[in-house]
């Protein structure tokens, strides 16, 4: 009895810790003070003697000058933090202003506010050049001196840590790997919560801002499983908090993200191993954009940042309906899911031309929302057997690949999405060409008219542009028989049948299938990939 009695004193179990924690007893039985604290208390913050800032590290870390500094943090504030508060900014400014932020949380700052269009004139690295930097320089020097940092295991700050990885997972945009790094920086930063307990609660001291820090990382880990097709970091099953107890604290741009999260997350069990396949779409209970942002009385967060956020209710939206391979011809009874796809597409679009692409949040959700929209568009036009409807989506895939070409500097995912839309405009414009040639050939071949004497007067407009080769026998036999030749001339009429003989088109029907599936890691991204498949590299 004595001896059940000394372990239970012991031994001390909360029920929400992970093992069993030793209590220290001295001869007298008595509990002594613990020399150690718990896991908890010990490794959520460091002393404060034990961190060095700035130019008193023994480690130079590479950063921008202090007015450079400075401009990035306010801006990352003003910008980002509002939408996923990671950092608690009055702490953090405190700390900045005094000279003790930590270097490398500075840098992770710098490093994904540069990609914002307003940072341009701040990207500045003295150590690496005295003139204003490109963005990809600028990310690129900032984010190998970042991961060298991470490797010398100086920083001790398990909360600076999950912030310095959460941000480091919204750059994916360095080195053929650059997703999956992004992933992986991800989960290091869910490891490191789940250690402290900050999915239960536990955590002491700023309870509310480390409660929005885990609110934060959930919500990434389910943009993580949707554009690259991993298993969510966090289980539901296994949070402790409420939302509901920060929501009322927290940005309106913070809350519509909660709800945007929580949507997607829906969405995704489309895609698990245990969804039954008959099921194809998120049918019922689905809220438009609108509807959300009066929830949460968002209508005055600033429009550049509503559209960024509405662009993600539409990837989400597109993704609702689990669409079937391109290779499936059949047309199946329109849906709910399926005509909430068709529309968003169609959005995503018209939110382009009219936001400036330079205004929109630099966050991966919008290079996202773009190449969901040109995979979508892609799908259209290899269903649908209406010619008009082709040409339609040949405009609107122009639209999406302009749109991601504009964001190559910035975003990696949207340098590899344009390069392959960019292929498969080329390869349809010379199948268009091959189309033209061959039907103005037939009618030449029925009229008997020589086309070399036609004097070339009479092209239509632009017509190089579109057709290419294929312009001058346009231009050469419109004058033949106008009224049976616009009927017969299909620039898609063989196409089906070209298509299949090309496997470069194939291939690329693989690619957009496997992008718009969530159930498989995302391979659209791998550099090596894009080399065997097309023969070319996205990488810049």
């Amino acid at each position: 009895m004595l001896a059940e009695a000394q372990t239970e004193r012991a031994l001390r179990r909360d029920k929400h810790s992970l093992g069993i924690w030793l209590e220290h007893e001295n001869n007298h039985g008595q509990r002594a003070p613990s020399a150690v604290r718990t896991l908890r208390e010990n490794e959520i913050h460091e002393s404060s003697s034990t961190r060095t800032a700035g130019g008193n590290s023994p480690f130079q870390h590479l950063l921008p000058g202090n007015a450079s500094q400075r401009a990035l943090v306010n801006l990352f504030f003003a910008r980002l933090n509002p939408l996923l508060p990671l950092l608690d900014e009055n702490q953090f400014r405190k700390e900045f202003d005094s000279g003790s932020a930590s270097p490398i949380l500075l840098q992770a700052i710098c490093l994904v506010v540069s990609k914002d269009g307003r940072a341009r004139p701040h990207l500045y690295l003295n150590r690496v050049s005295p003139s204003v930097l490109s963005h990809l320089q600028f990310a690129t020097h900032l984010y190998d001196d970042l991961k060298a940092s991470l490797l010398r295991k100086r920083e001790r700050d398990r909360i600076c840590l999950i912030q310095v990885l959460a941000l480091m997972s919204l750059h994916v945009d360095t080195g053929p790997y650059g997703v999956e790094d992004a992933s992986m920086h991800l989960s290091q930063a869910v490891h490191h919560a789940q250690t402290i307990g900050l999915h239960l609660g536990k955590s002491r001291g700023h309870r509310q801002s480390y409660d929005r820090l885990f609110w934060c990382l959930w919500c990434l880990s389910i943009l993580d499983a949707a554009g690259n097709g991993r298993p969510r970091h966090i289980s539901d099953d296994d949070i402790g908090l409420k939302v509901d107890d920060i929501l009322e604290s927290c940005h309106p741009g913070f809350q519509i993200m909660l709800e945007l999260s929580s949507l997607l997350g829906r969405v995704i069990q489309l895609y698990q191993p245990t969804c039954d396949l008959q099921i194809c779409g998120l049918d019922e209970d689905f809220p438009n954009f609108e509807s959300i942002v009066h929830r949460y009385n968002g209508w005055d967060v600033e429009s550049s940042v509503l559209t960024s956020l509405e662009l993600y209710y539409h990837a989400i939206a597109i993704i609702s309906y689990r669409t079937r391979s391109t290779d499936d011809i059949e047309m199946a009874e329109p849906s709910a899911s399926s005509l909430r796809q068709a529309l968003s597409t169609q959005q995503v679009m018209r939110l382009l031309q009219h936001m400036p692409r330079q205004a929109l949040l630099p966050l991966p959700i919008v290079p996202y929302a773009v190449s969901l929209a040109l995979s979508s568009t892609y799908r259209q036009f290899r269903r649908t057997r209406s010619t008009v409807r082709r040409a339609i989506a040949q405009e609107q895939l122009e639209c999406y690949v302009q749109a991601l070409e504009g964001m190559c500097d910035s975003f990696q995912s949207a340098s590899t999405m344009a390069v392959i839309g960019r292929r498969v405009l080329s390869q349809l414009q010379r199948l268009n060409s091959t189309a033209v040639r061959r039907q103005a050939a037939e009618a030449l071949e029925s009229h008997e008219v020589n086309i070399h004497d036609q004097p070339r007067t009479n092209m239509p407009p632009n017509s190089d542009s579109i057709v290419g080769e294929g312009a001058s026998v346009f231009g050469a036999t419109a004058q033949i028989d106008a009224d049976h030749f616009s009927a017969n001339l299909d620039a898609y009429g063989d196409f089906d049948g070209l298509f299949t003989e090309d496997g470069t088109l194939q291939a690329m029907d693989n690619v957009f299938d496997n992008f718009m599936g969530l159930d498989l890691p995302n391979e659209v991204f791998n550099a090596s990939l894009m080399d065997d498949t097309f023969g070319m590299s996205a990488g810049r």
